[in-house]
């Protein structure tokens, strides 16, 4: 009997070892967005207590519900200095929460694994969800799907809809899946809004922007939940994906574990159940809304600040309907209060384009058939309608800030509701070219046109940038705006590019990228104009010194040869300084050796310092900067010189043009390279630098390597 007990001990044992073995395992390889969130959602009034009820999610950097208890929170009328007294904002837990309604956008792209995507989804996710939640479904490969309608029944979406799925050889429409779900949505819903996102792509096709998505999620208010699935032929973009999540106060996941398909299922599912934790994460906040009148909009508008203990600060804004105000009149039917909201633009949006503006409004349903939209432009009326839809062009107005609104009336020009009063931005598109027309081979005298500038824009601002390098470009000048053109004349465009990008040896010429930019007079608005694309020119080569033009010059022919001397050594200097600073900032491809070098620093009788050698640059000066620090010396600069690994050897240059340093006994000054052999002795001002080699045999592997 014993050895069967002990035999049953051990059994037990390496079950439990193993199960927690295999949640570790199904654990691993999870990452996410990490960034906590608050987001109220909608407001309600509830005429049981008489309070307004704030609802909001709370998520913590691990996709938890954070409890109430854990956090400050400051409930403020908008444009009040001081919030609510306590006892006006009491926070607590939403249980049960309230119902909610998830679109799911799921990726059917043949990489996705879809049985197990389907079947985790099912079991970690929508059968543990409530019934009066509503789910709907769309796919996406080579375009999006309808919608599917909503279900309560969890199974029943499951069979009707992702039991029969098959996967399709296409290039896949994320972004524009993405958005048809945001579409499905509604501002001023009364209930949460969610769109949740799984996919092993990335976008491979011009669709939508990640803007537009953003813009059309926070005007509802909507929840993006990506999950990115990592398979063996395919990677999402996690950092586009979060950047979504966190954009709309959702959370996002990533699974980059096991790549076997037990090992998918089991991680899906728990980033299902963490899910889950997101849906849960529910609070409410009730207001009492005595002494609180409705600004212009007919709701309340408050500001929340949420301080978790934590530390770290979330805000959010929401507005209330006022309490119902009962009819005085005897058998009067009152309407409903109505609520609209812009759907396609949010304050600070930025628009470049002709397009139109689109409002929702709350209960439709509701809606009297001969209520009328109006559309105020810089509270001027410019249009009237009974559709929810204005043309817009920001190309027929001033570049800048421009205020929007919409009104609900009735028949009898009474306003029912409005939005809120939007500041957006418009912005002209810049065209460059050449006032010759030529772009090739440039020299000499050029002028660079803008095109497409009006009079309030004052002065456009021009940059150029290498084509191998884009995204590092300098100032070349400013031009007026005149005529409807702002031109740049630049006196000599070699000089410029030469100035600026010093040639490398061997290099012809340039290839240079010019952008535009109009900024705007008013102090954090966004330009009035920009470049969309840059002008791509190319620049001659700047000529050297031309020995046919001299031979022209009237100069007897000993001071034309002096002049050649002078000229030819100046360049030659010119030209090697040039050499020397790009051997300073950039090192080359080349591996440290494997025997490492060091440098012993010493100064009189002070004792000395070792420093090994373990990056390809490493600095010495008086700065505190530097990776050899030679402090309390006049004669040492701060930016004195470098030890530098290139081209498989070892060199010491001097980075000042007015350092001085004696190197093997030889003294330099100003720019200079110098190759070290082992060993060799080096003086900057009092101080003895030797470099030598080590002693130590260990593989440089072991060692930090850094490309500085």
């Amino acid at each position: 009997m014993t050895k069967k007990l002990l035999l049953v001990i051990v059994c037990l044992v390496f079950c439990l070892v193993g199960g927690v073995f295999t949640l570790s395992a199904q654990q691993a390889g999870i990452t996410t967005s990490a960034e906590p969130q608050f987001s109220a959602y909608t407001c309600v009034f509830n005429p049981a207590t008489g309070r307004a009820e704030i609802r909001a999610t709370l998520i913590d950097g691990a996709g938890n519900a954070m409890p109430p208890e854990n956090v400050t929170f400051a409930v403020s009328r908008v444009g009040a200095s001081s919030p609510l007294p306590p006892d006006a904002a009491v926070v607590s837990v939403a249980d049960p929460r309230p119902p909610l309604q998830m679109i799911v956008v799921l990726d059917v792209t043949s990489t996705m694994p879809l049985e197990q995507v389907r079947d985790s989804l099912l079991a970690g996710l929508l059968s543990p969800m409530p019934f009066e939640d509503s789910v709907a479904l769309i796919t996406f490969a080579q375009v999006a799907s309808d919608i599917s309608q909503f279900y309560n029944d969890k199974n029943a979406l499951y069979n009707d809809l992702l039991f029969s799925l098959s996967a399709q050889d296409s290039p896949n429409h994320l972004n524009d899946a993405i958005l048809a779900g945001l579409e499905a949505t509604q501002p001023n819903s009364p209930n949460r809004q969610v769109v949740l996102v799984i996919t092993d792509s990335t976008p491979q096709v011009e669709q939508a922007t990640p803007e537009e998505i953003i813009t059309r999620a926070q005007a509802s208010h909507t929840q993006i939940i990506p999950i990115a699935l990592h398979n063996l032929s395919d990677t999402p973009d996690d950092e586009a994906l979060f950047a979504l999540a966190n954009a709309t106060r959702g959370f996002g996941f990533a699974y980059d574990g096991d790549k076997r398909a037990e090992a998918i299922e089991a991680g899906l599912t728990n980033i299902f159940g963490r899910v889950l934790n997101v849906l849960n994460s529910e609070i409410v906040i009730s207001v009492d809304l005595t002494g609180q009148t409705p600004d212009e909009t007919g709701f309340i508008p408050f500001d929340i600040t949420v301080e978790p203990n934590s530390g770290g600060s979330l805000t959010d804004r929401v507005s209330c309907p006022q309490p119902p105000v009962e009819s005085s009149v005897e058998g009067r039917s009152e309407l409903p209060q109505f609520a609209v909201a812009f759907t396609n633009v949010v304050e600070g949006s930025r628009i470049n384009d002709p397009g139109t503006l689109e409002v929702a409004v709350q209960p439709f349903d509701q809606l009297p058939l001969d209520a009328q939209f109006v559309f105020w432009l810089d509270d001027e009326i410019t249009s009237e309608s009974p559709e929810a839809i204005f043309p817009f062009d920001p190309q027929s107005l001033d570049p800048g800030r421009h205020t929007v609104r919409v009104e609900l009336r009735d028949s009898s020009g009474d306003r029912l509701a409005t939005t809120p009063t939007l500041n957006l931005f418009t912005r002209r598109a810049l065209s460059l070219t050449t006032a010759s027309g030529n772009t090739t081979q440039l020299s000499g005298a050029v002028t660079i046109q803008a095109n497409n500038v009006t009079q309030n824009m004052g002065e456009v601002q021009f940059r150029a940038a290498e084509a191998s390098n884009p995204d590092v470009s300098f100032p070349i000048g400013t031009a007026q705006v005149t005529n409807d053109t702002a031109a740049l004349e630049i006196p000599d465009i070699q000089n410029v590019a030469n100035n600026l990008f010093p040639p490398a040896e061997g290099q012809e010429g340039w290839n240079l990228l010019i952008s535009a930019a109009a900024p705007s007079t008013a102090e954090g608005d966004p330009p009035l104009g920009e470049s969309i694309s840059p002008l791509v020119v190319s620049v001659a080569p700047k000529p050297a010194f031309s020995i046919e033009e001299v031979a022209k010059s009237p100069l007897p022919p000993i001071i034309l040869a002096v002049l050649l001397l002078l000229v030819d050594f100046f360049l030659f200097k010119q030209i090697r300084k040039t050499r020397i600073k790009r051997t300073i900032a950039g090192a080359d491809k080349h591996d440290l050796p494997a025997q490492l070098m060091c440098v012993t620093v010493s100064r009189g009788t002070a004792g000395r310092q070792t420093y090994m050698l373990t990056k390809k640059t490493m600095y010495v000066g008086r700065g505190s900067g530097n990776d050899i620090q030679l402090e309390d010396d006049a004669n040492v600069s701060r930016q004195h010189g470098a030890i530098l690994w290139r081209k498989q050897n070892w060199y010491f240059a001097n980075r000042k043009p007015k350092v001085r340093s004696k190197i093997a006994g030889k003294l330099y000054k100003g720019l200079a390279l110098v190759k070290l052999e082992n060993p060799t002795d080096i003086e900057l001002g009092s101080y003895q630098l030797v470099f030598h080699s080590t002693e130590q045999k260990q593989d440089i592997s072991d060692l930090v390597k850094t490309n500085l």
